[in-house]
């Protein structure tokens, strides 16, 4: 079964000593291997670690603005794309475009379509700027990696474009734009280019050329663009629809001796190789010192740990208590892991997931821990306490894991807690957590077996 060998893989220690007898009381629990027993103080020692990439392509998401974060400082995304010739659906071929030869340019706009996500104050306007890239896009061949003397991270991917890659651009702007966001509206920005663009483009049609009939000409003949946050205020990070985005070419014909407004769109081209370059700058804050694959404790943090997607920031748990518990049979184990009060916001909400991983003594992501009912990544949705109505909390079920691990006398692997796909799922969520007693909890429910059964 594909969790317990990942489990045998891994050791979580756990702890035992005269608190263990602390017993529930079910009165309906009885057994020759004894009664049931709880407990729910066991150290965690709980730090804070940056991954080196996050494989940021094929999310479909768009991702471009800024943020000012008082426990993550400024976070920006920077989203890069190429474009193509329009494909029809019936014959996967270029599109039919016939012009007449009294066509006029009127002008290219780079079309996007909010796809309701954000991150951060909308309230505030925004400006934008976008870029022609100077070189197609290409991502890095796993093969890449065949220099390391370790096993490449989870997050890596097969020609994969990442939170640190990049793309050399032209650095002067082919269009600037100011905006409000209204990221629920469904609608859309129409991004006005530089005209040379549009007018080079209807030129190549009038004359028929090989670049409007042929989508490796033209990929080799416009690279693609870069679309930037240019302002100040750093205050939210929007989300486009990547599968909508779009330059649409606007001209005029002649149609019946009547001049008629007509457009051509050019969508993305190899919506794979679309990606977003997540940059932080943590100064000023208790993550000032946090550097790649080095794991930063939370006493170095003012006791609190931190989880953000898209920049690659995980929370790493290990439970050091002890590997001394022995003859006892987990009915239950949850780790419950409850977010910082007072680090929430209406601007920072939580992640709606939160998702388990596995980190090597080298601090590399290797694998994902996976639910044995569901063969899915294992995943918490995020609760909230209805009881006290002040508490969000994420509970994860670590029954099998625990059982699998219990006889286990080293620490091969941690847990790393982070945002449900860190890169590809398009998001910078964050949460802070705090590093208490009660803050994050491994809750055991077990049985004593019988030592004379052995």
């Amino acid at each position: 079964m594909r969790m317990i060998w990942w489990a045998s893989m891994v050791t979580l220690i756990i702890g035992c000593d005269n608190s263990l007898e602390s017993t529930l009381g079910f009165n309906s629990v009885t057994s020759s291997i004894g009664g049931v027993y709880f407990i729910d103080t066991l150290s965690v020692v709980s730090s804070t670690l940056l991954v080196d990439s996050l494989d940021t392509s094929s999310s479909g998401r768009v991702l471009v603005g800024a943020y000012q974060d008082p426990y993550f400082g400024k976070t920006s995304s920077h989203s890069y794309m190429q474009f193509g010739l329009l494909l029809s659906e019936e014959t996967g071929g270029v599109e039919q475009w016939t012009i007449s030869d009294e066509v006029l340019f009127d002008r290219a706009e780079l079309v996007l379509y909010y796809d309701s996500y954000y991150y951060g104050d909308t309230t505030v306007n925004q400006s934008l700027s976008v870029f022609q890239l100077n070189e197609p896009i290409t991502g890095r061949l796993i093969g890449d990696y065949d220099f390391l003397d370790t096993t490449p991270s989870l997050f890596y991917s097969y020609a994969g474009l990442y939170n640190v890659s990049e793309t050399s651009y032209n650095p002067a702007p082919i269009a600037s734009y100011s905006y409000r966001p209204f990221p629920g509206s469904g609608d859309s920005l129409e991004i006005v280019l530089d005209n040379s663009i549009g007018r080079a483009w209807l030129e190549y049609k009038k004359s028929n050329d090989l670049i409007v009939r042929d989508n490796s000409s033209f990929v080799n003949e416009f690279y693609g663009v870069m679309i930037t946050n240019t302002s100040s205020a750093n205050q939210s990070i929007i989300g486009f629809d990547a599968e909508k985005t779009k330059i649409r070419l606007w001209y005029w014909d002649q149609e019946n001796d009547v001049r008629v407004s007509k457009y051509r769109d050019f969508p993305l081209y190899q919506a794979e190789l679309q990606y977003n370059k997540i940059e932080t700058d943590r100064s000023g804050t208790a993550l000032s010192s946090l550097f790649t694959n080095v794991a930063l404790p939370s006493s170095a943090t003012d006791g609190e740990a931190y989880i953000q997607g898209g920049s690659g920031i995980f929370t790493k748990l290990e439970f050091p208590s002890v590997n001394k518990l022995s003859n006892i049979a987990i009915l239950q184990a949850e780790l419950v892991i409850t977010p910082k009060v007072g680090t929430i916001s209406g601007n920072f909400p939580l992640p709606p997931t939160l998702s388990v991983y596995l980190v090597d003594k080298n601090n590399t992501p290797v694998d994902a821990l996976v639910d044995a009912e569901t063969n899915l990544i294992l995943t918490s949705t995020l609760y909230f306490d209805e009881d006290f109505n002040i508490k969000n909390y994420y509970s994860l079920t670590m029954t099998d894991y625990l059982s699998s691990l219990i006889n286990q006398s080293e620490e091969d692997y941690q847990l790393l807690i982070g945002v449900t796909n860190p890169g590809t799922g398009g998001t910078i969520d964050r949460t802070v957590l705090g590093t208490g007693t009660e803050d994050i909890q491994l809750k055991i429910y077990y049985t004593k077996l019988n030592s004379n059964s052995q």
